[in-house]
């Protein structure tokens, strides 16, 4: 009918309804007599939808990029900007998320998507990404425990949680295993 709502997406992967005044809305606004019942019914179905749909997406995104942890996915700068940073979706996965370039193979400096088109270090200073970088996500043993701190308290000052437990993933050294 003549209502018009707006959904947004959230950085922790979620999404708000709001009214045309801008107050958030816990749920699909009920039927009025103003409204057309046809064009009401669809617009709450696709919202019913968009929620599910977005549920799925970041369920399996997180596995995909967990599982990219674990074998060590490489992105080209090109390649990683193409995904993380165009889409919408990903931007807020990547805002999160700890990546690191590397020089043969090893680890040189941290980073993330600071969510408008920059990046930023440990430090929280702007990162340039070199345009032959080779990026990845870090695992955890291969940061200090300092490193790892720190990086928790630039994602606890700006409100974001990571979608699954990168920096606090359990790490094993040779001593911590017995015969």
């Amino acid at each position: 009918g003549g209502r018009k709502l707006t959904v947004r997406l959230k950085t922790n992967l979620s999404i708000e309804l709001f009214n045309e005044e801008g107050k958030i809305l816990k749920s699909f606004p009920a039927s009025t007599s103003k409204d057309d019942d046809v064009l009401y019914g669809e617009a709450k179905s696709d919202f019913s939808t968009l929620k599910k749909e977005l549920k799925n997406l970041v369920s399996m995104q997180s596995l995909r990029l967990q599982q990219s942890l674990a074998k060590g996915k490489k992105w080209t700068k090109e390649s990683y900007e193409e995904l993380f940073v165009q889409n919408p979706v990903m931007q807020l996965f990547a805002m999160t998320l700890i990546f690191g370039t590397y020089k043969e193979n090893k680890l040189d400096k941290t980073f993330r998507y600071s969510g408008d088109g920059s990046y930023a270090d440990i430090e929280d200073n702007a990162f340039e990404l070199a345009v032959d970088a080779e990026i990845r996500l870090v695992h955890p043993c291969e940061m200090s425990k300092e490193d790892k701190q720190k990086w928790n308290e630039q994602l606890s000052d700006y409100e974001l949680s990571q979608p699954f437990p990168q920096l606090a993933r359990p790490v094993f050294d040779k001593s911590s295993i017995t015969k």
